[in-house]
């Protein structure tokens, strides 16, 4: 591998490892005491709004690699639909007793009644149990994947048209959902809606990564800037809308127009700093491992915080820490560490399932 190779992989690689670490800054967001309608608090959802967003944007950049259709299918069985699988079954099992309000025989035995919602709801609604609601994204990413025909036609034609007027496109046209408050579109994290909600920052990422070679490599601190100046004012707006319903959010979400001037900022700049730097091998591997276990994370962090919830422990870090920033920082430290320790296991299980699987073949 080229050195400059190396180095958009690891790009990559770094932009997956704040992905998710967004990702569960967002989540751990809603810890916070009081009302979400500060100032404050406003503006640290915007700033950990966009996590999806990037995932969605990695995934655009890779996804139309010349992969036969059928091994594509094997993949996302293998590396996607197992193991919701098997997060699913654990929590239908395990949920009520992990957060304490069942005895373990309790929590294993369910009536008839809630294998046929789980059947309905994983299948024919196509959504994840309530439990594990982050996994939509999960649901979505397989749709997205079982379009690979459609969207690949999406792709020839845009190829056909200058890159800069396609992200202005997309732009435009969430811009104008935004106006609406998403009543034009009806963006959602629900099956097709989340697919087309998606598909901005999706074809951004396979813009960005096609035209990196014309992308400017220089402006490191206006990117940063508008990046910070992009966030406040989407506070600013997010406010004002807030202040008539708080319970509207749509401002706050990936598939905004803040979101996709967001991600593409965060590309610049992440893609910029590793153009100047150069990284040792020890930080490489690191990088590498982080970004290997960001899909256990994402998907055992939501279950880490409702057993601290369920625990008492955010009551006490809230009363060991009256500032409410330590407080944010301290449980999201602790959040993110120990869903960390979680995926080393799950990493270690599986390369241990295969060890043993590849000498069986052997033997066979």
């Amino acid at each position: 591998m080229s050195k400059d190779k190396s180095k958009k992989v690891l790009f990559v690689d770094f932009l997956r490892v704040l992905a998710c670490i967004i990702v569960i800054c967002c989540h751990c967001k809603f810890c916070l005491p009081g009302s979400n309608n500060t100032i404050s608090k406003i503006f640290l959802a915007c700033i950990t709004a966009d996590g999806v967003a990037i995932f969605w944007m990695i995934m655009g950049m890779f996804y139309f690699r010349d992969i036969p259709y059928k091994v594509r299918l094997k993949k996302l069985f293998k590396r996607v639909v197992i193991p919701i699988i098997i997060i699913s079954v654990f929590i239908f099992y395990f949920n009520d007793y992990l957060l304490g309000n069942k005895s373990l025989l309790g929590s294993i035995q369910h009536p008839l009644n809630d294998y046929i919602d789980l059947i309905r709801n994983n299948i024919l609604v196509w959504e994840p149990l309530i439990d594990v609601g982050h996994l939509w994204y999960l649901y979505v990413y397989i749709l997205l994947v079982l379009l690979f025909p459609i969207l690949n036609k999406i792709r020839e034609y845009i190829d056909t048209i200058d890159y800069k007027k396609v992200l202005i496109f997309f732009y435009i046209l969430l811009l104008f959902n935004d106006i609406s408050l998403n009543k034009l579109f009806l963006f959602s994290f629900h099956a097709f809606n989340g697919v087309f909600a998606s598909l901005a920052c999706f074809y951004t990422g396979y813009i960005l990564h096609k035209n990196d070679d014309k992308l400017d490599n220089k402006s490191l601190i206006k990117y940063f800037l508008i990046f910070v100046f992009v966030n406040l004012i989407r506070m600013i707006f997010t406010y004002i809308v807030m202040k008539g319903d708080p319970s509207n959010r749509e401002l706050l979400k990936w598939y905004s127009s803040f979101g996709l001037i967001v991600v593409i900022c965060l590309y610049m700049i992440t893609r910029n700093i590793f153009i100047r730097i150069n990284v040792n091998k020890i930080s490489e591997k690191i990088l590498l491992h982080f970004s290997k276990l960001t899909f256990y994370i994402y998907l055992v962090h939501c279950t880490v915080i409702r057993i601290i919830d369920s625990r008492g422990i955010n009551i006490f870090l809230l009363q060991k820490f009256n500032n409410h920033v330590v407080y944010f920082c301290v449980y999201t430290l602790i959040v993110f560490i120990i869903s960390f320790i979680i995926s080393e296991f799950i990493l270690l299980l599986i390369r241990l399932y295969n060890k043993l699987f590849s000498k069986r073949k052997k033997k066979i």
